[in-house]
């Protein structure tokens, strides 16, 4: 049986120095096709938060509580929450 692979050290590290993970901001992430296919009323993320989370500003996301973004979430696209609708955004993206 063999208990180590030899010749795999070097490659490994070559791999981890060329990986640079792609940097993505939100609104590219939450953009307006994908808000499209996941709204019947909205086009945009700004749509949403305007209409649904009255005046949600996403540049300032930080400063709302999650319930508010919920609640934004919830009544202007077929996802529950705010992390559901980050969460599939995210996996539709990385499927791309």
């Amino acid at each position: 049986m063999i208990d180590k692979f030899t010749g795999f050290d070097d490659s490994e590290d070559k791999i981890n120095e060329d990986f640079e993970p792609e940097q993505i901001n939100l609104r590219q992430l939450l953009n307006d096709d994908f808000i499209s296919a996941h709204s019947e009323c909205c086009t945009s993320i700004d749509e949403i938060l305007e209409r649904c989370g009255g005046g949600i500003d996403l540049e300032k996301l930080d400063s709302y509580s999650m319930e508010r973004l919920n609640k934004a979430v919830s009544g202007c696209t077929e996802f529950s929450s705010w992390p559901e609708m980050y969460s599939e955004a995210i996996q539709e993206h990385l499927m791309g």
